[in-house]
């Protein structure tokens, strides 16, 4: 790991590491996270954009590492949350919206995946209902 630059000590200790990656499963959205964590969130958005920076440019850097470490943390959660969704397609409506309101980037309504996942609860819920009953339509399904 890279030393950090000279000048003041980063607030990116490891114990505030560890508040801001306990705290990512509890609340998902990053400004909840640092709230949870007690950091501000300018400072976590600040970490993580220069975390991003760093490993653009190929630096192994403190920040580089946390921000590797929080994208793991989401990514765990949209694994879990896609899992539990798999266990119970008739509430795929709130967990999709969790999934759209937290991670637009990746499931938001123009997003190709969440086109393919409501696609693919449509064909899992016409199979278990038998079909669309009379008068619905594939719009009111996915809503």
């Amino acid at each position: 790991m890279k030393a950090n630059s000279p000048g003041r000590p980063t607030e990116l200790t490891p114990i505030v590491k560890q508040r801001i990656l306990e705290a990512v499963p509890q609340v998902i959205i990053p400004a909840q996270v640092a709230a949870l964590a007690r950091v501000p969130k300018q400072t976590l958005s600040d970490w993580l954009i220069r975390g991003d920076k760093d490993i653009k440019a190929g630096t192994d850097s403190i920040y580089a590492q946390f921000s590797d470490d929080f994208k793991h943390a989401q990514a765990k959660i949209v694994q879990e949350t896609l899992a539990f969704l798999r266990l119970c397609p008739k509430n795929y409506q709130a967990l999709t919206w969790i999934l759209e309101r937290c991670f637009r980037k990746d499931f938001g309504s123009d997003s190709e995946e969440i086109k393919e996942l409501i696609r693919n609860i449509e064909l899992i819920m016409k199979s278990r209902n038998g079909g669309l009953r009379n008068g619905d339509t594939e719009a009111e399904i996915t809503q």
